[in-house]
């Protein structure tokens, strides 16, 4: 998704959730750590940046296989009924129609 727009026009915002989900995607839980100090995150903006950063990896088909740090994530997102977590289920179905 994030990876189709051109770096000079992406927010910072953007600029975020991509690298997050580079740093998710390769199970580099370090690297998440660095990016959350980094940005000065709360525990709410970390965990809304992971729950975002995670949808969109969800979306692209891009999830790490057989990890249990991933499964963690997808459940606790599944269970809080994450509203973008839904919106990510619905695009990933779409496109395999």
């Amino acid at each position: 998704m994030l990876e189709k727009i051109l770096p000079q026009r992406m927010t910072e915002e953007e600029k975020l959730i991509k690298e997050m989900s580079h740093a998710l995607m390769r199970e580099n839980y370090v690297k998440v750590n660095q990016i959350a100090n980094k940005a000065e995150l709360t525990s709410a903006e970390l965990f809304d940046l992971i729950a975002i950063s995670a949808c969109h990896i969800y979306a692209a088909r891009k999830e790490p296989k057989r990890s249990k740090e991933w499964t963690a994530i997808q459940t606790l997102l599944e269970m809080t009924h994450f509203p973008t977590w839904a919106e990510a289920v619905d695009i990933r179905a779409e496109s395999e129609l």
